[in-house]
């Protein structure tokens, strides 16, 4: 089961706003179902596991399927984004 830690999905959720607006940002107002083996990490380390993507005009599309979406124009703040969170973490120490 994956379980996103609330103090680090917070500050994944402010410096997503504070690169993109918080229009930008969009919280999902329930729990998603989705699985993913990076559980295994959040088992050992606390975060979190955000989507960071563009969703279409007419809402989200199943990922991992023919019908999926993909815009690399996100690409660039996908890169600043984690980098930037890793550059936090590293000064923390």
């Amino acid at each position: 089961m994956t379980y996103n830690d609330p103090a680090e999905t917070e500050r994944v959720l402010a410096a997503l706003e504070a690169r993109v607006g918080s229009e930008g940002v969009l919280r999902l107002p329930a729990p998603s179902m989705a699985s993913e083996d990076f559980a295994y990490v959040l088992e050992e380390v606390p975060g979190t596991l955000v989507f960071l993507g563009v969703a279409p005009d007419e809402g989200s599309t199943p990922m991992h399927s023919e019908t999926a979406v993909f815009d690399d124009s996100i690409l660039d703040v996908q890169a600043a984004l984690l980098a930037g969170l890793a550059w936090e973490r590293l000064h923390e120490r």
